[in-house]
């Protein structure tokens, strides 16, 4: 039961690490992520470019003229070798054309406490492992085989056509 909560409480800490704020066409500047609602009409446009419903979508602001935004919105993900590559459509949306424009952050505090939670987590297992009763000590029961200690056999031959002698 306990592993189950701990569970459900390291993925909901885990997935609150950003926050979305709503903001004004003016306000954004390049590199930011942004959230964006258009209106049907330039979406029916859009669909076809982005291969998928595009009314609600995330993408990167590359430019921002003031009446009309550059963004780069992920299109597909593919298995390339050992990696995901992410391709990429850049388009221009008119300022006229969003419904909603939203800033995606990072919530340190939220972060703080995801990393929290994982350490607290990977810390009690181990724990659990290092305390556990088994393997490791004598049962006091009859032990294997014992060892044997021979002595190093001597092996004496007589010598012949040797004297020893002193002079």
């Amino acid at each position: 039961m306990s592993r189950s909560l701990l569970t459900i409480l390291c993925v909901l800490a885990t997935s609150a690490c950003h926050t979305f704020r709503p903001v004004v066409v003016d306000e954004l500047i390049p590199g930011q992520t942004v959230r964006a609602r258009i209106t049907g009409a330039f979406s029916d446009s859009l669909s076809p470019i982005l291969m998928r419903d595009a009314r609600e979508f995330e993408g990167i602001v590359i430019e921002n003229s003031g009446s009309s935004i550059l963004m780069e919105i992920p299109v597909d993900q593919r298995l390339a070798g050992l990696r995901f590559e992410t391709l990429s459509q850049r388009v221009e949306i008119p300022a006229a054309e969003f419904l909603d424009l939203d800033i995606k952050e990072l919530d340190r505090g939220r972060t703080f406490l995801a990393v929290g939670v994982a350490v607290a987590a990977v810390g009690g297992f181990l724990l659990a492992q290092l305390n556990k009763r088994s393997g490791g000590g004598s049962n006091g029961g009859p032990g294997g085989p014992q060892d044997a200690i021979l002595p190093v056999p001597v092996i004496s031959a007589p010598i012949v056509g040797f004297s020893w002698s002193r002079r």
